[in-house]
């Protein structure tokens, strides 16, 4: 829709107010879905505005394409100021004043920044997958097709992937991880657009021609639908009944203002994610954990601190350490609990440690009763 604005402007030589108007109110929601799905767009918008630039200035109707640019500019703030500058507000304080002491920042780079290549295919696309895009990726390149601008917009995301390598906090936007997700994108923008110019071509049958699009594309989508219904991580479910049963009788029967010791892996040095069912406590129960909740990082600075150096003491709970039982009574911990099914980071971490701090009349299995004689919670103080 931006392109298409400004495109009608240089095309004819006036400013399309409503076309822009409704181009400003749909970047506008792109930014408020999220701030890092902007940035991935605007280096896409951007690659498709200078190319527009790039045909103004040889039609010499670049003063219409540069007002055009301006009034679209202009609205796109105006539709997103008051939240664009809080959550820029945000990003400044967090690229400046980072809870990650400077010993975990090199640990930081190597687990959220850097990518193994077995990674890519995981991430991206399966291999044979990725190898048809690349060859269709040099037809578009070798066609100068019109959707060569997705061939820029793979290697300036790329590269925005990489800035973390300069050592300048305000240019980690996002890692190459979170960037490869997108590609999906142009992969399948650069096949579909060498399948149709390949289908189109007048040396092959008409047959092939009315008809080869729609076979090709039934039988792409369905192995898309048969991966997407069979390809469950097991991983991402470590909620069991029981663990609802049980966050009943914390909710009913628990303090309001209790804290609980949950099963913890730190996925990055300032990010702890619960590793069994007390991750939802706070969701279920609507008490505190030592994990926080999912979006910890949207929360002040001293909170995530706090966050992470309770999960940090929960980490040497469950490596034997007693005095991490006194340490988190000492930070507000009032509470332990162990799910039902088995930590997806492997073990049963805080149950033996609570077993070797001499704590008794437990179970990782709330009882059939409902008095809940054998609680999968229990206090430590």
């Amino acid at each position: 829709m931006v392109l298409d604005a400004l495109k009608s402007a240089v095309d004819n030589d006036r400013l399309p107010f409503r076309e822009l108007l409704v181009a400003a109110f749909l970047s506008g929601s792109i930014f408020l879905f999220h701030f890092r799905v902007m940035a991935f767009y605007g280096v896409l918008v951007i690659v498709g505005i200078l190319h527009l630039g790039l045909q103004a200035w040889r039609c010499r109707r670049i003063k219409s394409w540069g007002m055009a640019l301006g009034v679209l500019g202009i609205l796109t703030v105006l539709t997103v100021l008051p939240a664009f500058w809080r959550a820029f507000m945000w990003y400044v304080t967090r690229a400046s004043t980072t809870p990650v002491v400077r010993a975990q920042q090199q640990v930081m780079q190597e687990v959220y920044f850097a990518l193994s290549w077995s990674a890519i295919p995981y991430l991206l696309a399966p291999r044979w997958l990725i190898g048809v895009g690349v060859a269709c990726a040099i037809v578009v390149i070798a066609r100068r097709s019109r959707v060569l601008d997705q061939i820029f917009w793979v290697v300036f995301l790329s590269l925005l992937g990489l800035t973390y390598h300069l050592g300048i906090p305000w240019l980690n936007i996002s890692n190459l991880s979170g960037i490869l997700i997108m590609f999906y994108l142009p992969l399948a923008v650069v096949i579909g657009d060498t399948l149709g110019w390949l289908l189109g071509h007048p040396r092959l049958p008409r047959v092939l021609r009315s008809s080869g699009m729609a076979v090709i594309a039934f039988f792409v989508c369905l192995n898309g639908a048969y991966a997407r219904a069979t390809g469950v991580e097991s991983s991402r479910y470590f909620l069991a009944n029981e663990d609802l049963e049980a966050m009943l009788w914390i909710k009913e029967n628990v303090p309001t203002d209790a804290v609980f010791a949950v099963n913890t892996y730190f996925w990055m040095p300032s990010a702890p994610h619960g590793a069994d069912g007390g991750y939802w406590i706070p969701y279920f129960a609507e008490r505190q954990t030592t994990a926080g909740v999912m979006i910890n990082h949207l929360g002040p600075s001293e909170y995530l601190e706090m966050v992470i150096q309770r999960s940090q003491q929960v980490k040497r709970l469950e490596s034997g350490d007693a005095t991490a039982l006194h340490e988190l009574r000492a930070t507000g911990v009032t509470h332990i609990y162990v799910g039902a099914l088995h930590p997806f980071c492997g073990g049963w971490t805080l149950a033996g440690s609570v077993a070797s701090n001499g704590c008794t009349g437990f179970s990782v299995r709330p009882g059939r009763r409902g008095d809940f004689c054998h609680r999968p919670s229990f206090p430590i103080s």
